[in-house]
């Protein structure tokens, strides 16, 4: 039922005004308030951020305001008229190619 999807999980410095988006196929149609989008724990619906275009068997869905330097994880939802569903799991950063990271751990730290 979830095609198209993007950023493709994985995706690594993915340009902050990039939106999330895929398309919700299904033969009997996907529900307007059966598609949501849960990212970072804050979840968006068709009355809470989500722009949802096109006829019910084929949504097109996004969802902007990606903020720099940030590690996204979302939940894509979507619930057919029937009942059925279909979710994707999105994992990707709007970090800036040109900043220095460097990752640090206290392996000798006792708890």
């Amino acid at each position: 039922m979830i095609s198209e999807v993007s950023p493709q999980t994985s995706s690594l410095f993915v340009d902050p005004a990039t939106k999330i988006s895929f398309v919700a196929n299904d033969d009997k149609g996907a529900l307007l308030d059966g598609i949501s989008v849960t990212l970072n724990g804050v979840l968006h619906t068709a009355s809470s951020g989500l722009t949802i275009e096109g006829p019910d068997n084929a949504r097109k869905v996004s969802l902007g305001g990606l903020q720099a330097n940030r590690s996204y994880h979302a939940e894509i939802k979507v619930l057919d008229a029937e009942g059925e569903s279909d979710t994707r799991y999105l994992f990707f950063d709007t970090f800036d190619k040109d900043s220095f990271v460097v990752e640090i751990e206290d392996y000798n730290k006792m708890e």
